[in-house]
């Protein structure tokens, strides 16, 4: 992990790079060598016992160890299982500044079941001759994942609980080709690597049913809406015969994404004398990137207000079912063994094990009969996408040695990016038959900005046992390119506006790390860094009722009296500083007594201080004497933390080796990562402490060089909550729980 690049890096990082190297094979004798890996898995949350893991290698060097072949195949199936709870904010009490207590509006509950089963193979040949190195490397893999959902909703201000259950199945493959060759020449050293790669994600056919519970049993209980959400979802009253079909929804998609890399470095040493010795790298790559999305989704909607053409259909096919008035409702469908086990700890409950096969015989109806289904255009069209980047960059950088204290590093970087992406944008208009057309046409909008970027690493050795490093550096966010597809969506009173002209967001880094090492105290080191964040890209929402300062919007027959609300993204015009501290100690106390001197210890602290300010939207309406409507739109700020960053990180990593046993017991601290900017205190998210502890032992066995494994990962099935920062309840809640993986490695 590097946290602070160099210039022949990708600058186009926030926190820091990981850099890969080929899996080559190791130097053997006369035989090959063969590895098998296989692992037995136990899933806590769904008390599963069926996940596994196979792994088979085989590798061998030749050729006086110059040429090297490693051939890996892997299989497994993971269950992936998660309970969720979301819980939705609003302040409506705005007249008591941070003192206000904001209303609960829903509450949701799922429950997702999910298995991925993964199939890979990877081929590396290289080889090595005098003056250089080639090395190929061939990766294929495909996953097939299915989920299936089940989910209700409390809307306790309506009095309505809504029920939904589905499948969905995602199939992925991906590709990976690389060829890397490394040359030493007259004048330089070449390191050529040219790849490809390709994904391709499909859901071939996805389905949701929901159900509708009119009177859910809270009229009467009061006002509910600064309850926990515990509350709220344990004073609902679910009802299976009441809870009638309201939607259908089955819709089918497919992602594709190709990359075409190659990039060249060029080194050669320029002045070795006795105190002095410097080397130049120069280098460049070029990225050309290819993306396409098309979804096709179609929905039923509203078949308790008249739309029953799928009822008598389902009827007709199961007559028996045709108890309750003649509508189809929840009831139907819960007859099925599946247990929601100990939702959410025991926390909450899910009311009815759904039957999802059966849910899915109705949708087939649907489609077969086509009967109260029709294509939700503006899924179908307003998501669709397609498009292409095109990332170069060149470099030069001097790495100079200065006896054996100073190494003094300089260098540039250029680094531009191209996008051109093709997006529909379109007005929402509903159709006679209850669901939503998107009056829609496709626009390209292409975008180019390059950056120059200095950077300078300076590191002093005064003492052996110490070490003092300055960085400066820059480096680039760019926009996600799913929020500059050039997409808008406007309906009657919203507007979602992709923001097409976002700008690349930069940082200006600095770095001051002091590191003592030796054998007594290990590593330690004290890092201290600044960074100064240029046009963050977050999102937005203000109100507009002038649309001429969008002019590509619609804009026919607009008087300036309709005011939209306006969701895009924008980049923040004002400065974002993040400080911190990092403390990092790695040590092995050789030098303790007795089985003391077996321990190993890995400990890591962050602190992070960060503040920005977000621009603000306020929405001023008054009445004047004669009861005439004004409405004031007023544009300020607000100060606040940086979004997605923690106040504080801790790792811990205390080991235990002895001979040919090895055990790790590691722990994650993390906590008040800013999850939701708002003006209002009320309407923040951050997250709760989380603490995770793991472990891992293994054991050296005397026969075919095997080794026994045990894992046990998150040992107290720690839940990722995020709290609203005023009341501390809950926002949202995963728990995905306790895994333990049981196994055995050999190598002949």
């Amino acid at each position: 992990m590097v946290k602070a690049i160099t210039p022949d890096m990708d600058a186009a990082v926030i926190g820091g790079v990981v850099n890969f190297g080929l899996r080559k094979a190791k130097t053997s004798g006369t035989r090959p060598v063969f590895g098998l890996t296989s692992q037995g898995s136990y899933n806590d949350l769904k008390g599963t016992y069926a996940d596994y893991r196979l792994v088979g290698s085989l590798e061998h060097r030749v050729l006086n160890q110059r040429l090297g072949l490693f051939l890996q195949g892997t299989t497994e199936k993971r269950n992936r299982s998660a309970n969720r709870l979301a819980a939705h904010y609003v302040l409506n009490d705005k007249s008591h500044g941070d003192d206000g207590i904001p209303d609960l509006t829903s509450v949701d509950l799922s429950d997702v079941f999910s298995e991925k089963q993964r199939h890979g193979a990877t081929l590396v040949a290289d080889y090595n001759h005098d003056s250089g190195e080639v090395g190929i490397l061939n990766f294929f893999s495909t996953s097939e994942t299915g989920s299936l959902s089940r989910g209700q909703s409390f809307i306790h201000a309506i009095d309505d609980i809504t029920y939904s259950g589905g499948r969905s199945s995602n199939d992925l493959m991906s590709v990976t080709n690389l060829l890397s060759i490394r040359q030493e020449v007259p004048l330089f050293d070449i390191d050529l690597k040219l790849s490809h790669t390709y994904s391709r994600s499909q859901n071939p056919e996805d389905f949701t049913l929901m159900f509708l519970q009119d009177r859910a049993g809270y009229a009467g209980q009061g006002d509910l809406s600064k309850s926990h959400p515990s509350t709220i979802a344990a004073s609902g009253v679910p009802d299976s015969i009441g809870a009638k079909l309201k939607t259908i929804n089955s819709s089918k998609n497919v992602a594709m994404d190709r990359s075409l890399t190659g990039s060249v470095d060029l080194e050669r040493n320029l002045v070795t004398v006795d105190i002095l010795a410097s080397r130049l790298k120069l280098g460049g790559s070029y990225q050309y990137r290819k993306r396409s999305y098309d979804i096709d989704d179609r929905a039923g909607v509203h078949f308790d207000l008249g739309g029953r053409q799928l009822y008598a259909r389902v009827f007709e096919k199961y007559p028996e079912l045709n108890m309750y008035n003649g509508d189809v409702v929840l009831a139907l469908f819960t007859d099925d063994p599946y247990s929601y086990r100990n939702f959410l700890a025991g926390d909450y409950s899910l009311a009815y094990p759904m039957n999802i096969d059966f849910m899915e015989e109705i949708i087939e109806i649907a489609i077969a009969r086509d009967v109260g289904f029709i294509e939700n255009e503006y899924r179908s069209l307003g998501f669709d996408y397609n498009g292409s980047e095109a990332k170069s960059a060149a470099y030069g950088m001097l790495t100079v040695n200065i006896g054996e204290k100073i190494t003094l590093l300089p260098g540039m970087r250029f680094q531009n990016l191209r996008t051109s992406y093709t997006g529909n944008r379109g007005v929402q208009l509903p159709d006679a038959g209850g669901g939503i057309a998107f009056n829609a046409r496709d626009t390209t909008a292409t975008n180019s900005r390059g950056f120059l970027l200095p950077m300078v690493h300076a590191r002093y050795k005064p003492l052996r046992w110490l070490q003092i490093h300055f960085a400066y550096t820059n480096t680039l966010n760019y926009p996600d390119y799913s929020a500059i597809v050039p997409r808008y969506d406007v309906s009657l009173a919203t507007i979602i506006y992709n923001n097409y002209s976002l700008r690349t967001a930069s940082s200006e880094n600095i770095d001051l790390a002091v590191s003592i090492y030796g054998n007594a105290v290990g590593l330690f080191t004290v890092n201290a860094f600044r960074k100064r964040i240029e046009d963050l890209i977050f999102p937005s929402t203000t109100f507009l009722s002038d649309l001429s300062v969008y002019p590509d919007l619609p804009q026919d027959g607009q008087q300036n009296t309709q005011l939209y609300n306006f969701s895009t993204f924008i980049n923040n015009p004002n400065p974002t500083d993040v400080r911190g501290i990092e403390i990092d100690w790695q040590t092995h106390p050789w030098y303790l007594p007795g089985i003391l001197s077996n321990l190993v210890f890995n400990i890591n602290y962050t602190r992070v201080f960060s503040e920005a300010n977000y621009p603000r939207t306020e929405l001023d309406i008054s009445y004047d004497e004669l009861g005439t409507l004004y409405r004031t739109v007023v544009d300020t700020f607000y100060t606040s933390r940086l979004l997605h960053q923690p106040n504080d990180i801790f790792n811990l990593a205390v080991g235990f080796d002895y001979r040919g046993f090895s055990a790790r017991v590691s722990a994650l601290y993390q906590d008040n990562i800013f999850k939701k900017p708002d003006f209002w205190l009320q309407q923040r998210i951050h997250s709760d402490k989380y603490t995770r502890w793991d472990l891992a032992i293994s054991q050296r066995l005397p026969w075919f060089g095997m080794q026994a494994f045990f894992n046990l990962n998150n040992i107290t099935g720690a839940d990722d909550i995020d709290l609203n920062q005023k009341t501390s309840f809950p926002a949202l809640q995963e728990r995905y729980g306790m895994t333990a993986d049981i196994g055995l490695r050999v190598m002949l």
